[in-house]
């Protein structure tokens, strides 16, 4: 093994070696750096730099957590992936691993195909082993997940120059304090970019009121200019 402290892309970019297999293991796109791995272009420069068996795998989010919009994110992943390989596989789970190759004879979605493959190689695994695999992908689990993944018209594909994926994990980030009310008791709730909006604005341009319930902020000095000292004289 060769570890390179490089960055991902601009490694795949200038390395001259060809691989088969990539794995993007990072984060889910909360940042706009973190976006950059999960884009067409990472993928296309993925699939440039691989061998002709090419498999590439991600994993996003929280597959386990039905959240508001989580859908919406994973078709987004789904379809960017699919931008640029003609067959990605997904396997639930309380995190998503998608697969994406070139080729349909590599990928399968068949359990049971998996096992196979993993006893007749003879792979002595501690995590992924004979019993494990049906048991993520029971046949509720991935039915469940096309579901989530298959697109629609307006799903759109995450770019470096259209950060939407980005946008997305935002979006599912805020919804866990989103407040919650009782079906049809209250006031409209507002989308969830609009309350976080409206929170950011309260917190910067209301500070009187805020200093009511915050004796921190309440009991801050003003701030003050600086004092301009008077220059000695050096004679």
């Amino acid at each position: 093994m060769h570890l390179h402290y490089a960055d991902g892309r601009a490694y795949l970019k200038s390395a001259h070696d060809t691989f088969d297999v990539i794995i993007v293991d990072v984060p889910d796109p909360q940042t706009a750096q973190l976006n950059r791995f999960y884009t067409a272009n990472s993928f296309a420069r993925a699939r440039a730099s691989c061998a002709r068996r090419i498999i590439v795998a991600a994993t996003a989010l929280v597959g386990g957590n039905h959240q508001p919009g989580l859908a919406e994110f994973l078709r987004c992943i789904n379809r960017t992936l699919g931008a640029v390989f003609p067959h990605v596989v997904a396997i639930p789970g309380e995190t998503i691993h998608f697969f994406a190759s070139t080729r349909s004879d590599v990928l399968t979605d068949d359990p049971h195909v998996l096992v196979a493959r993993l006893l007749e190689r003879n792979l002595k695994t501690r995590y992924v082993r004979e019993y494990f695999i049906p048991f993520r992908m029971m046949p509720d689990r991935m039915e469940q997940v096309r579901g989530q993944l298959q697109p629609l018209a307006t799903t759109p594909v995450n770019r470096d120059f259209s950060p939407i994926a980005y946008y997305f994990d935002v979006e599912l980030w805020s919804a866990q304090f989103k407040p919650r009310t009782p079906s049809g008791c209250g006031p409209p709730r507002m989308r969830t970019s609009e309350s976080s909006l409206a929170r950011f604005l309260l917190f910067y341009f209301s500070r009187e009121r805020f200093s009511d319930f915050c004796p921190l902020v309440s009991s801050a000095p003003a701030w003050q200019p600086p004092i301009a000292w008077p220059r000695r004289d050096s004679r």
